[in-house]
């Protein structure tokens, strides 16, 4: 990320266009995701009003621009930055098959005061690119209280001493996400899966 620059667009039937890469439409993006009430064909169409402008839409195939949202999204820094490791190996925005560690939906008092704590970043002031949003998630340390909770809700019950136990039962109570149903989650799953194999030979 260092020595590449942060895009600002995505290949969309050879044509460069532009994407909104704030990190305010990550997390309306991740809203819509979530939402279980929405259809599939309601999240498409909002998530295409968060990505990309009317002008930007006209003359391409929807599903294409849907597919790269995604990828932008999801963040790979392999396929953007040339790097390996997962740049927010702490937990996703999404339910998915291993345990839900962070919503940026339902924890974003504790990201708010965790940017502003040790990089003195308030995110409420202008926007930060989506890639460095999630670099900068996941370079956050145990001293600030997000790291916390997610370390609580990584706790296995049956892991720890019975003393221990309350208090992470405790706290995971005190702070659990809600998550969706697996079935919800399994559609979700599909539905990324689906859109992200469009297209492939």
């Amino acid at each position: 990320m260092i020595a590449s620059s942060l895009p600002t667009t995505v290949g969309v039937d050879g044509v460069a266009v532009a994407i909104n890469t704030g990190h305010r439409a990550g997390i309306a993006f991740t809203s819509v995701l979530e939402d279980s009430s929405l259809s599939d064909e309601d999240k498409l169409s909002r998530a295409l009003g968060i990505y990309y402008t009317d002008r930007d839409v006209v003359g391409h195939d929807t599903t294409a621009l849907i597919k790269e949202a995604l990828a932008f999204y999801s963040y790979d820094p392999s396929e953007h930055y040339g790097k390996t490791k997962s740049a927010l190996s702490k937990g996703g925005g999404k339910p998915r098959k291993g345990k839900q560690l962070i919503s940026y939906v339902k924890d974003d008092a504790l990201i708010y005061a965790a940017f502003l704590q040790q990089y003195g970043i308030d995110l409420a002031d202008g926007e930060l690119h989506w890639h460095k949003f999630r670099a900068l998630l996941d370079g956050l340390t145990d001293d600030t209280q997000l790291v916390k909770v997610m370390r609580y809700r990584s706790v296995k019950l049956g892991d720890v001493s019975a003393e221990e136990r309350k208090f992470y039962r405790d706290m995971q109570e005190f702070y659990s996400l809600e998550q969706i149903s697996d079935a919800e989650a399994e559609q979700l799953s599909a539905l990324e899966d689906k859109l992200m194999s469009a297209g492939k030979a």
